[in-house]
């Protein structure tokens, strides 16, 4: 909305005020029946960003001594969106849920969080480790999720019928394992890949699924 229509709804400001959309998400959190949670998945990208890197060769001529301390941008906004991050935790019954890939990745964000927040202490509770899968378990990972998506569609009879892993098949399952190693996250990733091009490809299902089989990702 332009400053004329404000004006007359006797308004100041729009939705495309940062602080206007905080209030109304922190009102919308704070007031809803089953609370919120963020997720966050790959953190380490911000943290690889922020950690200093390690120079191999020396500098013949360093700009800092000229230009004074200069960050780099992605550095910067890698600290803006931990310090959003962190006005999130202000706002009651939001929780946030983020994967990492180490105990060292998690010490990083514990003290980066502490150096933005020196006068509120962050709380974490205990991480939680998933192991990687075994090849058994993602057969039953595809086959229990397609079960629980057949019976929400209220397809339950076509939900309790044997479908051989349809529309995938076993081979491309089992690629998808070892592509991954295992990785319970790399699983997701890919089986979301090859649903994306099932539902947008013009090809046939039979020449997708050939593709994957052959490990083609």
């Amino acid at each position: 909305m332009n400053v004329r229509e404000l004006s007359r709804l006797k308004l100041n400001f729009d939705l495309r005020k940062g602080k206007a959309a905080y209030v109304m998400l922190k009102l919308l959190i704070e007031n809803s029946k089953l609370g919120s949670v963020l997720f966050v998945d790959d953190f380490e990208k911000i943290i690889s960003i922020l950690r200093p890197k390690d120079s191999e060769t020396e500098e013949v001529f360093d700009p800092s001594w000229l230009y004074g301390q200069i960050q780099n941008p992605e550095e910067i906004s890698s600290q803006k969106l931990l310090q959003k991050i962190l006005k999130l935790q202000s706002i009651k019954r939001l929780h946030l849920i983020i994967t990492l890939k180490s105990d060292r990745s998690l010490d990083e964000i514990k003290k980066n969080f502490q150096e933005l927040s020196k006068d509120k202490e962050i709380k974490f509770i205990e991480p939680i480790y998933i192991n990687n899968f075994t090849e058994n378990d993602i057969y039953d990972f595809y086959a229990n999720n397609m079960k629980h998506f057949l019976e929400n569609l209220g397809l339950t009879k076509l939900a309790k019928a044997e479908f051989d892993y349809f529309p995938l098949n076993k081979q491309v399952l089992k690629t998808i394992y070892s592509l991954s190693n295992g990785n319970p996250r790399e699983i997701i990733k890919l089986l979301i890949k090859i649903f994306n091009d099932i539902i947008f490809s013009k090809d046939d299902l039979k020449y997708i699924l050939e593709e994957y089989e052959h490990q083609k990702l």
